[in-house]
């Protein structure tokens, strides 16, 4: 709260942000067309970065003023060498109750027995293909059986782990394969959300390689019957859905054709001390630079920050025009 009693992360149109997003590293060992497509990465030098006593006190700092979920990303997060610690010393804050993590799995399901002893408890896997040429021609890289491989560890932690697959939908590339995904949760406590391709840093984006989440909804309802709603948390990003006989549940996130700005609740801390206060805003402010000062003054300006928060972000037709020469999705997570 400030001094006015008003909370810190509140913006001015009374969003609270309790959601943060940590991308602990620009690095990955994938290079998937729809993240970095043919784009020459310009890392960020080291001694520019967060190091890991730096992202945890920033981390805590975000816990003290309300947050109580907060999400791993990258690049790919299984590489950052600090990882295991990370998630203990956030694992163990109680305010915590949500620790997930955003990956690829290919490394996964060799750590992910540490990583849930260490407090993780949530984990989306990307998984665009069932098929292991496609899978290469996406990520330019092999090891689709490692990905399966995680995906059945982490089925393993039932009780303990919510387990979710992202698959970007891209139209002439993987939209035939749909169906399968929901063959593939038939017998499994797995949410599949189907993601509407959309535009981050020219990411190669154009509206003829998106596919409607409407259009996803109408081929699984023609095989499998009506999709049920489920009753969402009022900050949710994605649409929630059961089908008849089918264990797992299906989601869709609607970036392009529905945008949720509006009950938006997340945040967003770069590896290299960004504070970004939405995905498709450029305008960030510094962190690492403030970490000389008290936590009370950073706050003050991240609360300032966050104040101006756009209502909503523009249309994808004009953000994929406004954000060629801006920050590239490997660096600001998913």
């Amino acid at each position: 709260m400030n001094k006015l009693g008003i909370p810190l992360l509140l913006d001015k149109y009374s969003r609270f942000h309790n959601y943060l997003r940590i991308s602990l590293t620009e690095r990955c060992n994938f290079k998937c067309r729809y993240c970095v497509y043919d784009q020459d990465i310009d890392y960020t030098p080291n001694d520019k970065l967060l190091n890991s006593d730096e992202l945890i006190r920033l981390a805590k700092m975000f816990v003290s003023v309300g947050v109580n979920k907060i999400r791993l990303s990258g690049g790919e997060p299984t590489i950052y060498k600090g990882l295991s610690k990370f998630i203990y010393e956030i694992g163990k804050i109680p305010e915590v109750k949500t620790l997930a993590m955003t990956t690829n799995g290919f490394l996964l399901h060799k750590k992910l027995d540490e990583y849930q002893n260490n407090g993780l408890n949530a984990i989306n896997i990307s998984l665009d293909t069932f098929n292991p040429i496609k899978f290469e021609y996406i990520s330019r890289m092999k090891g689709h059986n490692n990905i399966l491989k995680s995906i059945h560890k982490a089925l393993e932690f039932e009780n303990k782990i919510k387990l979710k697959i992202n698959c970007v939908v891209m139209k002439g590339v993987n939209d035939n394969e749909i169906l399968d995904y929901i063959e593939f949760i038939k017998d499994k406590p797995i949410n599949v959300r189907f993601i509407e391709f959309f535009s981050i840093g020219n990411n190669g984006w154009n509206k003829n390689k998106m596919i409607p989440f409407k259009d996803i909804k109408n081929i699984i309802q023609n095989k499998y019957g009506s999709l049920t709603p489920i009753i969402d948390d009022p900050n949710e990003t994605s649409k929630n859905f059961k089908l008849n006989n089918i264990q797992g549940s299906v989601s869709f996130i609607t970036s392009v054709t529905e945008p949720f700005c509006g009950t938006c609740n997340r945040i967003r801390l770069l590896s290299d001390g960004n504070f970004r206060r939405c995905l498709h805003d450029d305008n960030m402010l510094n962190l690492k630079e403030l970490l000389n000062e008290t936590d009370d003054f950073i706050l003050e300006k991240i609360s300032n920050h966050l104040k101006e928060k756009k209502r909503a972000h523009a249309g994808m037709d004009i953000i994929s025009k406004l954000q060629k020469d801006g920050y590239q999705m490997i660096k600001i997570g998913g």
